[in-house]
């Protein structure tokens, strides 16, 4: 994540060109796609996994980086889906609708330009899903920062990640809250004074 943070903010500033920044998301996509993260050995699944949509904010960076935490997460309990980072803010919307997934995760890395945009695209899927879980992570932005984190929350997501530990833990948190485990059903009483 640090990589993709330092390349986008060399490129800013003019000191790799595209094809530079390309090559290290390309390189950094490959080895992201070839890791083999070991799971901890996990109880047998009580429901099907939970189905999120990954939302890259604006390019291939944030898409990767997406793919990382797709990698942290047990596929056992999460079906993540990422959707193309080039998709508006209306299609992003419309996609959410169609797959209705069962929380949203925007992710975009820190830096300039970032911070309409995901203010833009958290209002909109807010207006449109008040109820959604919708988890903001902002790779590597300051999170001491609490006028920008305040900004985030108060466009419409629900938790704001800085790292993808905290991006797992705030959807294990929302998941948690939106799907309470499966009750037993209560024994039926035997009715008294009835014989057979």
């Amino acid at each position: 994540m640090s990589a993709l943070n330092h390349a986008q903010r060399d490129h800013r500033r003019g000191r790799i060109d595209d094809a530079d920044l390309h090559f290290v998301e390309q390189t950094t996509r490959n080895l992201v796609e070839e890791l083999d993260v070991p799971q901890p050995p996990a109880e047998p699944a009580l429901r099907p996994a939970t189905p999120v949509l990954g939302l890259p904010a604006q390019n291939e960076a944030d898409e990767v980086a997406l793919l990382m935490l797709k990698q942290w997460l047990d596929p056992k309990r999460w079906a993540v889906d990422i959707a193309s980072p080039d998709l508006l803010a209306s299609e992003a919307v419309a996609l959410v609708e169609t797959r209705e997934p069962a929380a949203v995760l925007v992710g975009a890395l820190a830096g300039a330009g970032h911070v309409l945009h995901l203010r833009y695209l958290c209002k909109r899927l807010r207006a449109r899903f008040p109820d959604l879980p919708i988890v903001l992570g902002w790779w590597g932005a300051d999170p001491g920062d609490v006028p920008a984190r305040d900004a985030m929350l108060a466009a419409g997501a629900d938790r704001l990640a800085v790292t993808l530990v905290e991006a797992c833990a705030a959807l294990q948190e929302l998941a948690q809250l939106e799907r309470p485990a499966p009750s037993t059903p209560a024994p039926v009483p035997a009715q008294a004074g009835r014989t057979t």
